[in-house]
């Protein structure tokens, strides 16, 4: 008889109140405090704004979409339909006397409109806007205490507008829902702000604070360049605000204002980039910037350190941190590790030779429990042979497996790895075409000793875990997908599994918020080496098994050898190929990795022809989204690194076993 560890409804009392992340209740109001006084000064590019107005805002946190909270009260300059605002003197110098409260742990943020960019007779640019994320409000409310001098331009702008993109939906909405991990996300996305401009000097920089991570400083210039075009303009009826408010779209919506315009690009990465890129002169305000236009507008920081060697996989844990399965050691002091990173701002949390131990292996993929824990799938030599090994590690990286791992049977070499609702381990196994279950607590199995066979099982790469705790895997070998019964382990799919939509060769696999599977289908090689299928998506419905993509696949944009997938808060498709960047010579390099984004709806392609790209991608095998929009991906290079697509995706609740838990796969917590 199977050993149940957890009841559903007992595991989710038990998440409601250990986890603060988990999402379940929402936070009771701080006590507020009177303001101090700020100072600080807006700029277009390189020259003073005049009476713009400044306002200071509050993110909201009654839902996405909804409004942001004016802060300033009495003693103000004046009010309009934004609220209260004071104005910039002929430097472009404001100040904010304690005239707002500042409501304990809220996150802020400066916005200035209109004013006088440097225009003849006193004019203004009715379309100016620039904004800086500030941060978090002090307990004390004493703001001027953690931030000195707020600087406003077009830097400021680009990465506010970038960072907070997965909560904001124009210049005064900036939202997102009650829950703490909404919140603690919704913290996260204000402090990465801090990672890409100096907040003080209105600066792009080029490595993060802590000195572990590189920012593509010339391309938040240049970004900053095209806003700056229309910000030192008349307005709307100028040149460059024209050709910025026709090229900066969202699904056929135009901005019309700047910082619109820049939450547009930042959620449109792919859209007009030559035209965008042609709007301001060669020589600009702000430098270094890009010589040529850029394969897509993304914003992608990379980050080194915390042992990492040649990194697998990668997930994300409640609280925000990312952790990576590294798999291999380079002769020298670096070996087989889990690694932690700090998911605001990239500092390493794990030691210089990571998170050893628990019987690590050859690590491959780690997925996070309900409970913070980590969990990493690895092959190694053991005591009776070759075989697979599971290790577990608390949140503060200790071993909590014996030093041997939990073995599985000799022969075994596990691969994708996924945790249900009560905390137990699933894994693939794809050489004996079985799925193994472990207890989340012990390590014991609750499969058969030879895992769970049958609904078509043959040689799965890929597992997931849907919103009734049930089992999916992608079948390699089957060109299939199998479902388990999550209570049971008994196969629910038909014995060849279900097949159709384009499967072939699938590897990776993951669950909307319907309820409906994706699927990534890898490459087909002849016997000479030569690619002769290159990837494509499958998507099936949930409930019945048969093809909802058509039977070549979503073959659009380019999918190259797909190797991973995930789906984020709003239910659009994310895929890592492992190949395919135009820059690369020739174009099918595998180690030029691209990411792909469908719409989960249509299976349209979002991302553009060429994909989005990094230069800091390299053999790139896995990817997780976390609660503040960042997608992140494991580069598994010697001594390996971690990409961060700043904001690019909708949030998503996690750790993913939390997500099974509360029944919100792909939603926005």
């Amino acid at each position: 008889m199977r050993r149940v560890t957890c009841k559903f409804p007992t595991c989710l009392f038990f998440l409601s109140t250990l986890l603060t992340g988990c999402g379940l209740q929402t936070t009771s109001p701080p006590d507020s405090a009177t303001g101090t006084a700020l100072s600080g000064r807006v700029h277009g590019g390189q020259q003073p704004v005049v009476g713009a107005h400044v306002y200071l805002f509050a993110a909201g946190t009654s839902g996405y979409g909804a409004a942001s909270t004016s802060l300033l009260t009495s003693g103000t300059a004046g009010s309009d339909s934004l609220g209260q605002y004071v104005t910039t003197d002929s430097s472009g110098a404001f100040t904010i006397t304690g005239d707002y409260t500042c409501i304990s742990a809220t996150q802020l943020y400066v916005l200035a409109t209109q004013g006088n960019p440097g225009l003849p007779s006193n004019a203004i640019n009715p379309n100016l806007a620039l904004m800086t994320a500030v941060g978090q409000c002090p307990a004390a409310g004493n703001l001027q205490a953690t931030v000195p001098f707020i600087f406003v331009n077009e830097v400021t702008t680009v990465a506010s507008a970038y960072a907070l993109s997965g909560f904001m939906t124009d210049l005064s909405h900036v939202s997102s829902s009650g829950t703490p991990l909404a919140q603690a996300g919704l913290a996260q996305a204000f402090g990465t702000v801090n990672n890409l401009v100096d907040l003080s000097t209105g600066a792009a920089l080029a490595t993060t604070p802590a000195g572990n991570g590189t920012v593509p400083q010339a391309e938040i210039n240049s970004l900053a360049n095209i806003l700056a075009s229309c910000v030192n303009s008349a307005g709307a009826s100028s040149v460059p605000c024209s050709a910025l408010f026709a090229n900066a779209q969202s699904g056929g919506v135009s901005p019309t204002d700047t910082v619109t315009a820049a939450l547009y690009i930042a959620q449109n990465p792919g859209v007009n980039v030559s035209n965008l890129f042609a709007i301001p002169p060669a020589t600009s305000a702000f430098q270094p910037s890009l010589s040529s236009a850029p394969n897509d507008f993304t914003i992608a920081l990379s980050f080194t350190g915390g042992g990492m060697s040649q990194p697998l996989g990668i997930a994300m844990d409640g609280t925000g941190n990312v952790w990576t399965a590294s798999s291999y050691g380079n002769n020298t002091s670096l070996f087989e590790s889990l690694n932690e990173f700090n998911g605001t701002t990239g500092v390493a949390l794990s030691p210089a030779s990571g998170y050893t131990g628990g019987g690590l292996g050859m690590t491959q993929t780690i997925a996070i429990d309900p409970f913070g824990n980590a969990w990493a799938s690895s092959y190694a030599i053991g005591s009776s042979g070759s075989l697979g090994v599971v290790a577990k590690f608390s949140s503060a990286g200790v071993p909590l497996s014996p030093s041997t791992g939990y073995e599985l049977p000799q022969g075994t070499d596990p691969g994708a790895i996924a945790i249900d609702g009560s905390g137990n381990v699933w894994l693939a196994e794809p050489n004996t075409s079985s799925l193994f279950e472990l207890n989340g607590s012990t390590g014991a199995f609750l499969s058969p000793a030879t895992g769970y066979s049958g609904g078509g099982l043959s040689a799965p790469d890929g597992v997931a875990i849907d919103n009734s705790g049930n089992i999916w895997a992608a079948n390699r070998n089957g060109n299939s997908v199998s479902l388990l019964n999550g209570g049971t382990g008994a196969a629910i799919s038909p014995t060849t599994g279900y097949t159709g939509g384009g499967l072939n060769q699938p590897n990776a696999i993951a669950i909307d918020n319907s309820g409906n599977i994706w699927v990534s289908n890898g490459a087909l090689f002849n016997r000479f080496g030569q690619i002769v299928h290159y990837g494509s998506i499958s998507e099936l419905n949930g409930a019945t098994g048969s093809a909802i993509s058509p039977s070549s696949g979503y073959t659009g944009g380019g999918s190259l050898t797909p190797v991973a997938i995930a789906v984020d808060g709003i239910g659009n498709v994310w895929i890592v190929n492992s190949q395919g960047a135009p820059a690369c010579n020739p174009p099918s390099n595998l180690n030029c990795p691209t990411l792909t984004e469908l719409n989960g709806s249509t299976g349209e392609v979002i991302s553009g022809p060429n994909r989005y790209t990094s230069s800091s991608l390299y053999k790139t095998s896995a990817i997780a989204i976390d609660s503040a929009g960042n997608i992140w991906l494991s580069n598994a290079i010697i001594p390996g690194s971690v990409t961060e697509f700043v904001g690019a995706a909708a949030p998503v609740v996690t750790p993913t076993a939390v997500a099974v838990a509360t029944h919100s796969i792909a939603t926005r917590p």
